[in-house]
């Protein structure tokens, strides 16, 4: 709700090893072009030893919950828009084959403001379960849907376990969009999934949206969020068993729809499936000791 949603962008001092194995210490007001770009290496300019984190106050956040349904994927866009507009934050999990999605939407306590003890049981009970939810891959179940409970941002941290090889667990594709072209995005993807489920039976638990602010072009020059001034919006389809053999087709098959056709921006360490060229990492960015076979596939001049 405070600044942009991504953590590199509140990382202000970095010290990492060079490629020669010397410390250096690269801080963003003295040398702020090389921290911004070594920021967008992938780690390939250097290993990442420490990082200082901006310090922010932690404000209370209120939240509503709620389940929707939309009769269209047009209809489903508008309701994300509007639905974020009303609020300071809004996170979604779309299960876009029925065309139903549960909402997260969040606004400032504003200042004074204390956990009331009378929400505390609903909201932790809210926690555990999307917690767990989140750990499954929202593999069945079902979230309470709360409203005005109060709480610290901190309060909700993801937090993961190891998982057994059978058991349902997160696994999902990331994608950046910029908000101006969400109807298309969802609109496509729509078509997209139901097209799959036809052939296959199959499709993606739920899909997670949320948006990002982004910075200025100068403080991220390079790969996601680096489109300067504006709003990103993910749209990620997720599932709960990454050996699934027919998630696999399908993150494989829509990467073409997402990246090649809607213009959709996937990270190296969050996409899978990518081919070459499909992710651009400037080659200047990296070091040779620090660049696998993987990597090199994206260096571009």
């Amino acid at each position: 709700m405070d600044g942009p949603g991504y953590f590199s962008s509140h990382v202000v001092a970095i010290l990492s090893i060079d490629e020669n194995g010397s410390l250096q210490t690269l801080p963003d007001k003295q040398d702020a072009a090389a921290f911004y770009a070594f920021k967008c290496s992938f780690g390939l300019s250097g290993i990442v030893v420490e990082c200082v984190i901006e310090v922010r106050q932690a404000n209370l956040c209120r939240a509503d919950v709620d389940l929707k349904a939309y009769d269209s994927p047009e209809a489903l866009t508008d309701g994300l828009l509007c639905l974020r507009k009303g609020y300071d934050a809004l996170l979604a999990v779309v299960i876009l084959h029925q065309l139903v999605c549960f909402v997260e939407q969040r606004y400032r306590a504003g200042a004074g403001n204390v956990k009331p003890m009378r929400s505390q049981p609903e909201c932790e009970a809210y926690r555990i379960a999307k917690r767990l939810a989140i750990q499954r891959g929202f593999d069945g179940g079902s979230l309470p849907q709360p409203k005005g409970i109060v709480f610290s941002r901190y309060d909700f941290i993801n937090e993961y376990w190891r998982s057994g090889e059978t058991e349902s667990r997160l696994d999902f594709q990331y994608y950046e969009h910029d908000i101006g072209r969400l109807e298309q995005v969802i609109v496509e993807s729509y078509r997209f999934t139901r097209a799959f489920q036809q052939k296959t039976g199959f499709a993606p638990t739920s899909w997670a949206t949320y948006f990002v602010h982004r910075h200025e072009k100068k403080s991220k020059p390079y790969g996601i969020y680096s489109g300067g001034p504006g709003i990103s919006c993910s749209f990620d389809p997720v599932y709960c068993n990454p050996n699934d053999l027919l998630w696999q087709q399908f993150s494989k098959e829509y990467n073409r729809l997402a990246i090649d056709t809607l213009g959709g921006n996937p990270s190296p360490i969050q996409t899978q499936w990518l081919r070459p060229g499909d992710a651009r990492i400037p080659k200047k960015l990296a070091r040779s000791r620090f660049t696998t076979l993987y990597y090199q596939q994206f260096l571009v001049c």
